[in-house]
């Protein structure tokens, strides 16, 4: 894991020296996408290692300070059988706070709210069994952006979704389940 953030740092300082003529609009809207490995934790000090994660972003920006963000994404199979499979994801939306360094270099900080799903699917011999995990819970994140071009921002990225989630069906009885998903994530986004 610090081999993947320090990579993608030394990505960000390679570009961002290359391209000191970058100075992107930090008004309006932008949408891009992220990839990334995310940890899957449950109340009681089960963890599951770490899975890749693809997912979609965007906001707005009302000025170069404040703005509001959507975040998508999804992981892979967390499961090391191959009749059981989970996955998570997550949408949330939240306010973000960014602070400008330079005319290349900001770093934003953002806490909401959040949606997350676990999908459980097991393979019997009585045929396919669901039952997955959902509920809402909140958000915070931090990252650092870098500007490629005037509309082109690399950023690096951590996130933590964290809820108390329901099964969907109940055949036994369950309390609600802490969930957290810690996300490591390289994004790059279109600034319009």
């Amino acid at each position: 894991m610090n081999k993947y953030c320090g990579s993608a740092l030394l990505l960000m300082g390679l570009l961002g020296s290359a391209s000191v003529v970058a100075e992107t609009d930090r008004e309006g809207f932008y949408v891009g996408g992220d990839i990334g490995s995310t940890e899957l934790d449950f109340d009681g000090g089960v963890s599951h290692d770490a899975e890749y994660s693809v997912g979609v972003y965007g906001g707005y920006h009302f000025n170069d300070w404040f703005g509001v963000e959507g975040h998508l994404f999804g992981t892979g199979d967390y499961s090391n059988d191959s009749d059981f499979d989970s996955h998570a994801s997550a949408f949330s939306i939240a306010p973000k706070l960014t602070l400008a360094f330079n005319d290349i270099f900001s770093a934003y900080v953002k806490a909401g709210l959040a949606y997350m799903v676990i999908s459980n699917e097991v393979d019997t011999v009585y045929g396919t069994y669901t039952n997955d995990l959902s509920g809402v819970g909140y958000v915070f994140g931090a990252g650092v952006n870098a500007a490629v071009s005037d509309n082109l921002v690399l950023r690096v990225a951590y996130e933590k979704t964290s809820g108390d989630l329901e099964f969907e069906h109940d055949f036994y009885y369950y309390d609600d389940i802490s969930t957290d998903l810690s996300q490591f994530s390289v994004g790059m986004h279109y600034q319009f």
